[in-house]
């Protein structure tokens, strides 16, 4: 009997043998038990990440560990992608929770643009902070004051993966305003959140190194004005004890010859 014939006689005789391969083997289907099991084991890693590939992938190889046959492709996809759409929901309502309305009106304003500019908030908080001179320094000053009037708490983040906020945080670096403001309040606002946190820490460790810069530049000012000092100096140091020295040689030729100095 070939490959082709195998079953066709009698119907129940493959899932017979599939049954019977699973016991020997040590196999189990996947049921709703395993689909629940994966959904939690699975939870972890979606926290770090929201990449499809990496969750399904990550789905099939333990699937291989536990000896869980493996179902369709389009059934992995689903529980990594509603285990991602989940998780994402658990990182969004996180650091939306302590929003007042205020925040929320505050956020939105974000992606408007006001009247007295001709770009929105969000595209000057992006802006770079350039060389390192006294004026960029202040601008840098600037954004970071603006994000503190907002008193976000930088709390809500203390059980985000740095991973998963980062993504957050990068997404709303590079999205336009126009796409952000058809994202759902959460979703929006989250990311605005995550984006304004670590723009803060970023505006803080520049405006540092920015003034280490500044400060070295003064420090070399200094050096070469006290340089160039000194050489203008030099001279008439030079010239002073030169006319010393003569004065000197009067005094004592004069001592020597009796005459009045």
């Amino acid at each position: 009997m070939n490959i082709v014939q195998y079953g066709q006689d009698r119907e129940a005789t493959r899932y017979e043998h599939l049954t019977e391969l699973e016991r020997v083997c040590g196999f189990r289907p996947f049921t709703w038990r395993e689909y629940r099991e994966l959904a939690v084991w699975l939870l972890p890693l979606a926290r770090k990440t929201d990449m499809g590939t990496a969750l399904v992938s990550s789905l099939i190889e333990e699937m291989r560990s536990r000896k869980i046959i493996i179902p369709s492709l389009s059934t992995v996809e689903r529980l990594g992608w509603e285990t991602r759409r989940r998780t994402q929901r658990q990182v969004y309502r996180q650091l939306t929770a302590g929003l007042t309305d205020i925040q929320r009106i505050q956020l939105k304003a974000l992606l408007t643009v006001p009247a007295a500019s001709r770009q929105t908030l969000l595209v000057w908080l992006r802006q770079s902070p350039g060389t390192a001179t006294p004026t960029n320094f202040q601008k840098i000053i600037e954004r970071l004051q603006w994000i503190r009037t907002l008193e976000l708490n930088p709390q809500v983040v203390a059980n985000i993966h740095q991973n998963r906020l980062q993504q957050l945080a990068r997404e709303g670096a590079h999205t336009t305003a126009q796409r952000l403001v058809r994202f759902d309040d959460d979703r929006r606002d989250a990311t605005l959140i995550a984006f304004l946190l670590l723009t803060s820490e970023e505006l803080v460790d520049t405006a540092l190194d920015m003034h280490d810069k500044l400060m070295g530049i003064q420090m070399k000012k200094g050096e070469r004005k006290q340089t160039e000092q000194l050489q203008k100096s030099r001279k008439a140091i030079n010239e002073k004890v030169r006319l010393y020295a003569r004065v000197g040689k009067a005094l004592i030729a004069a001592k020597q010859e009796t005459k009045d100095a």
